[in-house]
């Protein structure tokens, strides 16, 4: 039984950032996942990158 105030769903949200001039779609990212040596293949993706000359940030978490 769904609570009268929550409307489920991502329309409100496509509509604000149509609103916004879709930022998402500028933001470019690269997402490794797996079981092993994934924080060594991200340390050097962004240092390949950076050398390249793209603006890059890693973020890794334990």
């Amino acid at each position: 039984m769904a609570s009268p105030g929550i409307r489920p769903g991502l329309a409100r949200l496509s509509h604000l950032l149509l609103l916004l001039g879709n930022p998402e779609r500028k933001f470019r990212a690269v997402h490794i996942v797996g079981t092993n040596g994934k924080g060594s293949t991200a340390a050097t993706l962004a240092s390949i990158l950076r050398e390249s000359g793209c603006r890059t940030a890693l973020y890794t978490s334990p």
